[in-house]
């Protein structure tokens, strides 16, 4: 995926993958295989109720530690 700053792809699922990044940096949110994200998305057939954008400043900021991705930065 090539994009602008501040775009993103809403939860999907990966069987296994390889990442790289050229330029800047990526913030990953990650859920177990066995765990739907808030508003859904992640396995194999999921599909996402909500763009990753309205997920970051509508969802995330209302959930508990419990809820809430493992994070890290590319």
């Amino acid at each position: 995926m090539v994009g602008p700053p501040l775009s993103g792809t809403a939860f999907h699922y990966h069987a296994s993958a390889f990442t790289g990044l050229a330029v800047g940096r990526k913030r990953w949110l990650l859920y177990p295989p066995s765990q739907t994200p808030p508003g859904g998305g992640s396995g194999p057939n999921a599909v996402p109720t909500f763009p990753i954008t309205f997920w970051l400043t509508d969802v995330y900021p209302k959930l508990d530690a419990a809820h809430r991705p493992i994070e890290c930065m590319q």
